[in-house]
Order: C-alpha cells, then structure tokens, then sequence
C-alpha cells in the first residue's frame, strides 16, 4: 500500500509516497523497511543529498501516545527522491491497532502522519490461520479470535502456557462453573475484617500493609523481636523475654532486659543493657551498660560497659564507656567520663567527674573528683575533694583532702586533713594537716604536718618540719626547721634548718632558731634575735636590733642591743643608742638597778654619772668631776632620757604590731608555736 501526501514549510515542499517491506523473505522479525520519496524544492531536480531523518510511532492521527522511542536516522541518503530506511519498533509496538508513523526532516515535522497499513507477511499469518480451522474461519475452538486479542482468553498463566493444570494445595478449593473458576480458602487468611481464629499464613517475598495489628509480637528469624502490652516496648531479640506483670518500660537491643519479670519504668538501650534486672526506675544506655544489674533502682548507667557489674548498687548515675564498671553494691554516686570511678566497688555518694577520676578506687566514701585524672587511684579514702587535672592523683588512703588546681597534692598517698590551692600545690606532700595555697606552694613538702604555706611557690623545698606558716612569694625555702612564720617576699627564702622563727618583711632572713625580724632584707644569723627595722642586721646570738639598718655588726656579738636609725654596736654585752653624731638625752628620771638617778648640770641635789670598772653608769667619786665633764654627764643625761622615751614608744609600737601579726598567724595556724600557751 502506498500514499502520497505534502508539507510545506517555508520554501521545502515535499512529496513523499512510502511503503512498507519486510526486510528477508525466508525470516521474519520485528525490523521492517521504511522507503519513500520526496521533493525538495530549494534545490534542483530530482531531489539528491544527504538529510537527517527521525521517526516516531503514535497511536492516533493527531495528538495520541507515541509507542515506543523516536528512531534518529542520520545521513539518510536520497538518490533520484528516494529513501529507503529500516525501522524496529519491536513487537510491543503493534498490538492489532492502528498505528501512525510522524517523519521530520531536517528539523521539519511532515504532516499529515501516515497511517502503517498490512504488510504481505501479515496477510500470509492470517490465511494460514484460516487453513488450519477450516470449520469457522472467524473462531477458534469455538472462541471469537477476537477475543484472543483482548485478553479474555487465558494464554498463559505463571509462563506456563498451552495445557496449564491447576492444583489446590493445602486448605484451598478450586471450584470450576462453566467458564468460571472459584478457588476459595478452607483455612489460613482471607480478606475480611474480623480476626480470624487458628488462621496461619507464611509469605515468601516483600509485603507492605497500611495498618498491621499484631496482638501479641512480632519475630524475626523465628525469635520474637517487637513486642509489648502493659505499656512496655521491647524491641530486639529476646528484649524483655520472660517480663510477666512488669509496666513501661522500654528494652531496646538483643537480650536487654532478658530476665526481668516484674520491674516497672525501665529504659534500656543497647544490646544486653539491664540484661539480669528485675528493679525499677533504672536507664541503661549503651551495649551491656548494668549489665549484672539485679535489684539496684533508681540507677542512670550512659556508656559502653557503664555500671557494668553494678548488682544491688542504687541511686547511681554513671555517664562515660565503662563508667562505675565494677560499682557493684555502692549507692548514690555520681560518675562522668571515661573510665570514671572503673573500679569502685562498695564506696558510697562518691562525684567523680571527668577522664580516669577516681578510676581505682573501691571503697572510698563522700569523695568529690572534678578534673582528668583527679583522685584517679584513691583506693578507700573518705570526704575528699580534689579539683583539677591529676589533683590527689596517687591519693590511696588519705582523708579529708581538699585539693584545687591542676596536680595539686598529687602524690599524697595516705595524708589527711590537707587544704591544697593552686597548680602543683602539695603536689609531693605525704604528710597531714596542712594548708599550701598558690601555685607550687608546699610542691615539695613530703611529711612535714600542721604547715601553712600561702604564696606562688611558699614553702616551696622539700619540707620535712611541722608547724611552719609562710606567706608571700617564695616565701619560706625551709627543708626541717618547725614553727616557723615568714610573712612578705622572699621572707625567710634562705632560711633551711632554723627553728621557732619570725620573720615579716621582703626578704626578712633568718638562720638560727627563735630569731624575730621585722622588716625589709632584716636578717639573723644567730639565735634568739630581735631585729625591727628595714636593713636591720645581727650575728650572735641574743641581741636586739632596732631602727632603721641598726644592726650588730663586726664579727659575733651576743647580748647587745643598738636603738636608732643606723645604730651599730660592735662589742657584746652592749647598749647603744643612736649614732655617734647624735646626741642622746634623757628628759625625767632614769631608773637603773632599782635606784633613780638624776642628772642636771647646775641644779640643786643633782648627781653626776660616771663609767665604772666594769664599763657600768654609775654615780662619779666626788672631787672627780671637772666642770666639762658636769657638762657633758648633764647633756648625756638629757640625751638617755629622750631616747628612752623614744625607745619606750617605739617598743609600744612594735609590740602592737607584734601583737597583731600573732593574731594572724595563730588564726591561720593555731598549732603554731608562738600561738601555744604555756
């Protein structure tokens, strides 16, 4: 069959007449051959040359669905207006209905469509179906052909075709009636709306439902994976297994909750969480967190192995992998990081925060870790607090520990009753009773007991005595000497071995024992000293130093005392007052030895003082005296008795201030020596 039809667009203007070939006589498929002519009118004739051609299938003359893919032809040669083209469309392309085929050249689409009309194949098939029912050309076995086409007529049923048998299987009827066949359920599940009961089905493949009512569980694999009831969720194999009367709670993971039977408002997540829990009131989270947990209530386990071994243990809270592991009867303790509290045991109401706190101890009691390794290896110390990175880190035993700062009273093992406040602070102190506050103060204390170090690094040596309080910067390099107090920078910085000293001021020094210097750079060597005053100075032993660089100077002196600004004596066994360019007066009486004596040049009943023998003031032979000496006595007189009131002032003053110090010293260190009575 062929037709003949044009399209204009612009100045192409084709003429195409087309026929349908099969492409092999002895063997048919589903290609065919496409051939037509056209004109195209912008160039000479016969039309000659290469085009692009495409082709598309639809069912309709206009509009429709397009069947199958668009087939792209390039370099379509035409030779004379003739093409010949071949085109598959395969079998799904033509069921028996009309077919019309959409050509476009070179960007052009050709209308009208071309209706595909019977090959010589087609009609040789169908002849030859007629040959073969001779007795009704139009039917088949007593079936309209037609209805072949429309699918009325089984022609395969699960690709088994010709002879098909359909056999029943278990509690399954097929009934045949006629053209009709009823295969109805005797048993298993039919579609209705009310629970069937002993109905059983088993699916092989995919299944989806909108809304699936289980009324017990769901299995997987044969064991029961999701269950619940009695406001309870299990959800993972053997979840919550033998739970009986047991309500809300919610297992989540293979084996969490296994052998719970009657415990109440659990939550556990994590495979083998809560696995031997039969109490209430406890969350477990992560793969066997309380694992072992049996009656222990009220319990907060968040981590891989947290509360791992946690039987009876209540009132815990551990959050961290393998926080609380070993907690196994302890109650009320509080356990965040990793490893916190790993191998606690029995120790009650215990707060350890952060990285490895109190990683090893077992039964230590009202203990307060906060930092990375803070009281890791406390073992059964009680009503401790250790602040900070490492702090009390090797603390085993000791009790009563308050430690703040970074590695602060690290290496306490056993000491108790210490107060440590800074980075390193008693960072090696073994010992009890003490109090070191600044960074590196007391580092290196290690079994000296009742000290309070105040300071950046006071007390800072390896201190082996008892008693002492040093206050200031570096205040204080004692190793062994006791009862001391250093107060100011530097304070005592020398002093090692000296005992029962005091000494106030920047740089106040002391070697001796029983020393008491006040004031900037006052130093004794010596003992039982007394210095007062900036730059005051003494070696020997028993002297007394007061007034601005006064001191006892020349070699060893002992039992002398110098008062006034740059006052020196350089013999022991003396007193001096003031200066060589002074002159010292003493207004009023002068009392020496029990007796007054008075001294004016020119006034009635006066007495002259003289030297003795023995380098004493005493009263002059008569007849001794010149006139210049009556007047020099007198101005000396005059001279001593100004100075003794100075000096009586003075001394007022600095035993205030003496006083006030001891109050502060016997505040902060009552055990102190100078703070004890006799």
């Amino acid at each position: 069959m062929s037709k003949l039809f044009c399209a204009k667009d612009n100045a192409l203007l084709l003429f195409i007449l087309f026929s349908i070939l099969s492409i092999s006589a002895s063997a048919q498929t589903t290609a065919f051959t496409y051939q037509g002519r056209f004109i195209d009118s912008t160039v000479p004739q016969p039309t000659n040359g290469i085009y692009n051609m495409q082709f598309a299938l639809f069912d309709a003359a206009a509009g429709g669905t397009q069947i199958g893919a668009t087939i792209n032809i390039s370099a379509v040669q035409v030779t004379n207006g003739i093409f010949t083209v071949p085109l598959d469309y395969t079998a799904a392309g033509f069921d028996g209905t009309a077919r019309f085929l959409e050509i476009t050249v070179t960007n052009v689409v050709l209308s009208p469509r071309q209706e595909i009309t019977s090959a010589p194949f087609a009609i040789a098939a169908l002849k030859a179906l007629q040959a073969n029912k001779a007795d009704d050309a139009d039917r088949l076995g007593g079936i309209n052909a037609d209805q072949y086409v429309t699918g009325q007529v089984v022609r395969s049923f699960n690709n088994l075709t010709n002879n098909v048998t359909l056999a029943a299987g278990s509690n399954i009827t097929i009934t045949p009636n006629g053209s009709t066949l009823t295969i109805s359920s005797t048993g298993g599940i039919n579609n209705q709306t009310n629970q069937q009961t002993s109905a059983n089905f088993s699916i092989d493949g995919a299944g989806a439902a909108n809304i699936f009512n289980a009324t017990t569980q769901f299995n997987l694999g044969g064991s029961r994976f999701l269950s619940g009831g009695n406001g309870n969720v299990f959800a993972g194999v053997s979840a919550g297994a033998v739970n009986t009367t047991g309500g809300d709670n919610t297992f989540v993971g293979t084996r969490t909750g296994l052998v719970n039977t009657t415990g109440f408002n659990n939550s556990f997540f994590g495979t083998d969480s809560g696995r031997t829990n039969t109490a209430s009131g406890n969350s477990f989270f992560g793969r066997s967190a309380g694992f072992d947990n049996t009656t222990g209530a009220s319990n907060a386990f968040f981590g891989l192995d947290a509360g791992r071994f946690n039987t009876t243990g209540a009132q815990n809270s551990f959050f961290g992998t393998s926080a609380g592991r070993k907690n196994f009867s302890a109650n009320s303790n509080s356990f965040f990081g990793f490893n916190a509290g790993l191998n606690n045991t029995t120790g009650d109401s215990n707060t350890f925060i952060g990285t490895l706190t109190g990683q090893n101890n077992v039964d230590g009691k009202f203990n307060v870790f906060v930092g990375s390794q803070a009281g890791q290896n406390n073992l059964s110390g009680i009503d401790n607090d250790f602040y900070g990175n490492g702090a009390g880190f090797f603390n085993q035993t000791g009790s009563n520990n308050s430690f703040f700062g970074h590695a602060s009273g690290k290496k306490n093992v056993d000491g108790n009753e210490n107060s440590f406040f800074g980075v390193d602070a008693g960072s090696e102190n073994t010992a009890s009773q003490n109090s070191f506050f600044g960074f590196e103060a007391g580092t290196f204390n290690k079994t000296g007991t009742r000290n309070s170090f105040f300071g950046y690094k006071a007390g800072l040596s390896g201190q082996t005595a008892d008693g002492n309080s040093f206050f200031g910067y570096q205040a204080g390099m004692n190793t062994s000497g006791a009862s001391n107090t250093f107060f100011g920078t530097f304070a005592g910085f020398t002093t090692t071995t000296g005992t029962g000293n005091a000494l106030f001021g920047f740089g106040a020094k002391g070697s001796g024992d029983s020393n008491t210097s006040i004031g900037s750079s006052a130093i004794s060597v010596g003992n039982e000293n007394t210095l007062i005053g900036y730059n005051t100075s003494a070696t020997g032993n028993s002297n007394t130093i007061i007034g601005w660089q006064a001191g006892a100077v020349g070699g060893t002196i002992n039992n002398s005392t110098a008062i006034g600004t740059g006052a020196n004596v350089l013999t022991s066994n003396t007193i001096v007052l003031g200066t060589v360019a002074e002159t010292t007066k003493i207004p009023g009486a002068l009392s020496v030895s029990g007796k007054t004596i008075v001294a004016t040049l020119g006034t009635a009943g006066s007495t002259s003082l003289c030297r003795n023998a023995l380098n004493q003031i005493s009263t002059c032979t008569p007849g001794n005296l010149t006139e210049a000496d009556k007047a020099q006595n007198n101005e000396l007189l005059d001279t001593l008795r100004q100075q003794n009131l100075q000096m009586l002032e003075q001394i007022k003053l600095q035993q205030a201030q003496l006083e006030a110090l001891k109050q502060i010293v016997c505040e902060t260190n009552p055990a102190a020596k100078i703070c004890l009575k006799n």
